[in-house]
This record gives structure tokens, C-alpha cells and sequence, in this order.
């Protein structure tokens, strides 16, 4: 079963359950300084909730007009994977709940 956590590689530096997880890359050699969180909150019509998945890091200038475009794409498959976790689970049941 897939649980839903910190990206590989990545270390955690905040959790509350079910509503927020912030974590930090320190081993990604293209990425200095790479820190992001992931808030839930629910949606304003009870429809669900809503995502904000954010973060911030410093690369060299020769990767600087590459990076933004990559993650970008990459974080979005994230999220929307994370949504289609979401969907399929219900999550009030403990064997399902995000970790």
C-alpha cells in the first residue's frame, strides 16, 4: 500500500497530521538550500480539499531558467498524485490516514 510522506530523499521538518508536512532536501546536488511544505485545508464548498504545495531553493545560474519549468511539472504530478490518493481513500479510516 502506498503511504502518502516525505518525497524520497527528502527530510522532514514539520508535521502536523492531516494538515501539513514541510520537509528539506539536503541531498540534492543541483538544489542548494531546497525547503518545502505541504498544506491541506478544506475546500470553501466542502467539495474536497485544497492542496498548496510550495517551496524555495537556490541553483546555479545555468540551471536558473531550467529549474523553475522542471519542478513545476514535477511538483504538479505530485500533487495531482497526492489528489488521486486522497480520492480513493476515505480519510477518516486509521489504515488509510496520511502519515
Amino acid at each position: 500500500m502506498a503511504r502518502v510522506g516525505c518525497p524520497r530523499r527528502a527530510r522532514p521538518t514539520e508535521k502536523v497530521e492531516g494538515r501539513l508536512l514541510a520537509y528539506e532536501d539536503a541531498f540534492n546536488a543541483t538544489l542548494r538550500d531546497y525547503h518545502a511544505r505541504i498544506e491541506l485545508s478544506p475546500a470553501a464548498d466542502d467539495s474536497g480539499t485544497v492542496i498548496h504545495w510550495y517551496g524555495e531553493y537556490g541553483t546555479s545560474r545555468l540551471l536558473g531558467w531550467f529549474m523553475p519549468r522542471c519542478l513545476r511539472k514535477f511538483m504538479q504530478g505530485m500533487a495531482e498524485g497526492l489528489a488521486r490518493y486522497a480520492e480513493e481513500r476515505p480519510f477518516g479510516a486509521d489504515e488509510h490516514r496520511p502519515t
